[in-house]
């Protein structure tokens, strides 16, 4: 079964340990999870409030349902 994961930040978070330092994505949009990429730039442009999905290709499609019978909602 499918599901909708909302990710909310669009910058990986910094690990370090020692003098060694790892960036961890955020956003979801990794083709290297759990490490960034720098995918996060195509969310740069995203309307808070606002759903939506990435294709292979890094295209970006506004999801226009409001999903009304997911819980949280």
């Amino acid at each position: 079964m499918a599901r909708l994961i909302k990710k909310t930040k669009a910058e990986p978070i910094q690990i370090s340990v020692g003098e060694q330092t790892k960036y961890i994505c955020a956003c979801g949009l990794s083709a290297t999870p759990p490490y960034c990429d720098g995918s996060h730039e195509l969310a740069a442009f995203e309307d808070d409030g606002k759903l939506y999905w990435y294709d292979n290709d890094g295209n970006c499609q506004e999801i226009v349902d409001t999903f009304p019978k997911i819980r949280g909602e």
